[in-house]
Order: C-alpha cells, then sequence, then structure tokens
C-alpha cells in the first residue's frame, strides 16, 4: 500500500510539472498578444502575472519598463531572463518591482533597476517580502531607493520579514534607503548569500549595506562587500536582536565601509539577551577586513550587549554560553576618527563586574595595523570588561591591556606588537592583492605558528581563496610570498604637511590626499601630522 502511495505522488508531481508552462514576457511585446511563444510575447509585468499559473516559467526579452507594484497572487513562480545584462526591470523611479506575501518566487539572470519606493504601503526599494521563499541567482540590483524617512525607507533593494531569502552569484550596489539598511533588510527568516557583490550601498541612518534583525540563521559566503555608507552605525553589517541564533560570515572581503556617525566600520554587533535561546557560536572566518572606517568606536567591529550570565536557560537550568568566533582573518588598516580613541579594531567593552557577556575568541588572526586618530594606544583592540582569549594570532596595541579591566587570557601569541606612537605591522603582511586578500611572507612568525585544529573546531575548514586549512598559517590565506619591498614596519619616520598627492597607505594602497599617519612618499614611510 505504501509502494502505492509513493507512486501516486510521484506521478501528481509529474503531472503538475508538465502543467507548468512558459509565459513569455519582452520589451517589444504587446498585450494584444497570447504570451505563449517568444514571437507572440507580451509586453507588461501585471499581463504576464495574469496569463501565468503557479508553477510557471515567465520568460523575460529585454528591459521592462515597470510603474506600479505588482501585489504578488501567484506561488512558485519563475522570473527568468537570458543574460542580465540585457534582461530585467526598470522601475522607472516611480515604484518597487514585486510585494509578496508567503510566495515562493524565482529571480534568474535579471537586472532590477531605478526603482523607487515611496513608501506608503511597505518598505523596500525594489522587493518586498513578507514570509515565503524568495530566491535571486545571476541578478544585478542597482540604483534602487527606499525613498521614505519613515519606517518604510528601509532596504534600499530589498526588505523582508519572516522569510528564507537566498541570493547567489549576484551584485546589488549603488541602492539608498533614506531610513536605514542600504542594501538588504531582513527581520525574521533566514538568509544566505553566496558569492555576491554588495557595494556602494547607503543608508541615511543605520546600516550602509546589510542589516540582519532576528534572523535567526544567517549564512554568508565568498561576498565581497565594499564601499558602502552609514550616516550611523554599522558601514557594512548590522546585526542585532536576540533573535539572531547561528551567523556565519566566512570566506568574505569586507573593505572602505564607513559608519560616519557612530560605530562599527564595518560591522556593528548587537549581542541578544534571551536566556531561553540556544544561540550557536557566531563565527567570523577567513574574512580580510580592510581599509574601514567609523567616527566613534570600532574600525573594524563594534561589539554590544549579551544575557546576563547569572540566569539560566534550557529545561535542564543550564546556560549554553554566547561565543563570537574570530578566525584565520585578516584584520587591518581600519580606523576610528575619535579624538578618544575607542579602537581603529575590535572594540568589545560591555561587561561590568557581576555580569557575564559571549565570550569572544580571536584565533589564528592578524589584528594589527589598525589606526585610532591621535590616540594609537586604542589602534587594534578595546576590550573592557569583556572576556576575550586571543589564542595563536599576532595582535597590535591593546588599550590598558595591563590594568584590571582586561579579563582575557592570551594563548601562543604575539601581542603589544606595535608600540604606542607608532602604528606598524610586524606581521608580514605584504599588499593587497586583487584578489582581495594579503600574503604572508615567507619565513615569518606568522606562517608558523597558527593551529589547524583550532580552526576546524571552530568550524572553519578552508581559507578565503577555498584551500583546505593544512598550513600553520595565521590570517585570511594560507599562501605566502617572497619577502619583496612592501614595508612592514617603520623605518626612517620623517614629518611631513599632508600637501603631496601619489602616495600610499602601508598595505600598498594608493590614495589622492595624505592623512594623519604612516604613509610611503616615494619608496620612504612617512609620518604625517
Amino acid at each position: 500500500m505504501k509502494k502505492y502511495s509513493y507512486l501516486m505522488a510521484a506521478l501528481l508531481m509529474m503531472g503538475s510539472s508538465a502543467m507548468a508552462k512558459d509565459v513569455y514576457l519582452s520589451a517589444t511585446g504587446s498585450d494584444e498578444n497570447d504570451g505563449l511563444t517568444a514571437g507572440n510575447a507580451v509586453a507588461t509585468l501585471s499581463k504576464a502575472v495574469e496569463l501565468a499559473e503557479d508553477g510557471d516559467v515567465i520568460n523575460i526579452s529585454g528591459i521592462i519598463p515597470v510603474k506600479w507594484m505588482l501585489a504578488l497572487e501567484k506561488n512558485n513562480l519563475n522570473f527568468r531572463g537570458t543574460d542580465a545584462a540585457t534582461d530585467g526591470f526598470d522601475g522607472q523611479e516611480q515604484s518597487l518591482i514585486i510585494y509578496a506575501v508567503n510566495k515562493n518566487v524565482q529571480f534568474n539572470n535579471l537586472t532590477i533597476q531605478n526603482c523607487k519606493n515611496p513608501g506608503t504601503v511597505v518598505a523596500g526599494g525594489a522587493f518586498s517580502f513578507a514570509g515565503g521563499n524568495p530566491t535571486f541567482r545571476n541578478c544585478v540590483l542597482t540604483n534602487n531607493e527606499a525613498s521614505s524617512s519613515a519606517d518604510q525607507g528601509r532596504g534600499g533593494a530589498i526588505y523582508f520579514t519572516n522569510s528564507n531569502l537566498k541570493i547567489y552569484d549576484s551584485e546589488i550596489t549603488s541602492n539608498v534607503a533614506n531610513k536605514e539598511s542600504g542594501a538588504l533588510q531582513g527581520r525574521g527568516g533566514t538568509l544566505v548569500l553566496q558569492n555576491t557583490t554588495v557595494s556602494g550601498n547607503t543608508a541615511v541612518g543605520d546600516c550602509g549595506a546589510i542589516h540582519i534583525v532576528d534572523l535567526r540563521q544567517v549564512e554568508i559566503d565568498k561576498c565581497v562587500i565594499t564601499d558602502n555608507t552609514a550616516g550611523k552605525s554599522g558601514g557594512a553589517l548590522y546585526i542585532t536582536g536576540s533573535g539572531v541564533e547561528n551567523l556565519k560570515v566566512t570566506r568574505t572581503f569586507i573593505a572602505s565601509n564607513k559608519a560616519n556617525g557612530d560605530h562599527g566600520g564595518a560591522v556593528y554587533f548587537g549581542l541578544g539577551n534571551n536566556k531561553d535561546k540556544d544561540y550557536q557560536p557566531f563565527l567570523f572566518g577567513a574574512c580580510t577586513i580592510t581599509g574601514n572606517e567609523c567616527k566613534s568606536a570600532g574600525g573594524t567591529m563594534f561589539i554590544t550587549g549579551g544575557f546576563d550570565g547569572t540566569k539560566t536557560n534550557l529545561e535542564d537550568g543550564t546556560r549554553k554560553e554566547q561565543v563570537v568566533n574570530i578566525v584565520n582573518c585578516t584584520i587591518t588598516d581600519n580606523q576610528t576618527l575619535s579624538n578618544q580613541g575607542n579602537s581603529g579594531g575590535i572594540n568589545y567593552q560591555d561587561g561590568t563586574e557581576g555580569k557575564k557577556v559571549a565570550q569572544l575568541n580571536i584565533i589564528n588572526t592578524i589584528l594589527e595595523g589598525n589606526h585610532s586618530l591621535d590616540d594609537s594606544r586604542f589602534a587594534d583592540g578595546w576590550f573592557k570588561n569583556a572576556p576575550v582569549t586571543i589564542k595563536n594570532s599576532i595582535v597590535g596595541h591593546i588599550y590598558e591591556m595591563d590594568k584590571e579591566t582586561f579579563i582575557g587570557t592570551v594563548e601562543n601569541s604575539q601581542t603589544e606588537t606595535t608600540p604606542a606612537g607608532a602604528e606598524a605591522t610586524t606581521a608580514g603582511l605584504q599588499a593587497l592583492t586583487e584578489e582581495h586578500y594579503y600574503p604572508l611572507t615567507e619565513g615569518t612568525q606568522a606562517t608558523t605558528m597558527g593551529v589547524v585544529e583550532d580552526a576546524t573546531a571552530a568550524g572553519l575548514t578552508t581559507d578565503q581563496l577555498g584551500n583546505a586549512l593544512e598550513l600553520p598559517y595565521i590570517g585570511a590565506v594560507q599562501r605566502a610570498e617572497p619577502a619583496g619591498e612592501t614595508p612592514t614596519a617603520i623605518s626612517d619616520v620623517k614629518l611631513l604637511s599632508p600637501t603631496q598627492n601619489g602616495s600610499y597607505n602601508l598595505n600598498g594602497r594608493r590614495v589622492s590626499q595624505l592623512k594623519k599617519g604612516l604613509v610611503i612618499v616615494d619608496g620612504k614611510k612617512i609620518m604625517v601630522k
């Protein structure tokens, strides 16, 4: 009987699949056509969806203008172009494209551009999803805007609530949110972001790019997140809410993002505080984080929150400790512009006497060569009354590491590599490559002090380039080059007024104007005051 039931179910599925049809939508079509062949394509999105049934494929040719938001009523539709360079939708700065409630929908090989959601109904510049499973593959979302200054002004390209959003092999660029979340915001649900570039997005408030609010599971892998700007905190990532239970950011390049108003040039991390949640260890693994900037605290990362350790969770009365693991990362050349320092690297100082917050583990990592305006004592880290373990790592200057407020432990690591008053690196990093990583230098300590087993125990098995972790290297990549001319330490420091052009920072990046700190001019290292 069971075999018969399985057979009937399989036949029904095959029948349903066989009944699915193709609908054709073209920039040169006409809504007078039946839309059943490429030669008889319709012209508007609304007509194509009207002709479609659940499970159908809408084939898109050319850039289709969209003047009005479509409230999607059909389920399991697949909007499919041939090439994102030629096919897609243009919102003509009038509307978002689709609002969908509890719908599964796919978008493939499409460009979605020039949408402008005034925010009278929902948030999201181009798309708004409530529930369901939206998926994007090989898509470009660019120049879209959530233009409202109210709550609807969230998510320059995408806003979703309680949805399972997946984005693969795509680009999310130059979108704007007039409240927060320049690229996308998710509240509840899950997010998978893989092999995707998120660049040049802007928010007036918090979060220049990706805003994670109470998403129970987040996987960001093999992505490039660069040149995003927040008017307040969180230039690239803004993570907050007690509902975030499992978060992994791996093999990702996070660079040149800005938090112009406050904290977290790259990452603002507000830890959850629900004692009843079974939080899994959060992981930042095999990432290169460089060139990020904030106004106040944490040029790389600002960590705050966490639940009270005196309370219990789970039915047996035990408490599963919150853990943040930073494993095999290269974190350098980030800065804070605060006159009070507050760390160009990582700022984590939420603990107070009698209160335990999350355990921060820095493993097989290079955290060095970051900058704190006017006070290099804060350059790389400030961990005040916060539990931190530094293991198999090279870390520059940690503020007040010799004080009682530093309650961390250091194992098999080289710390205080940067004397107060100087911001050089000793890890032997060479210039940043076009593949978005810093090679190590052969024969340096950074190629010998890593422990692979500690990385795999934290859930990391490959480096940023996808190579298996087999060598005792620290940092984001298992690659070292012969010693070259890339400067890795201070020598012959001179003072210079910032008037010359064509200079480089310590990581080999060309800069158009000299800024305060160490730079390279005509092959010589110079301290600009």
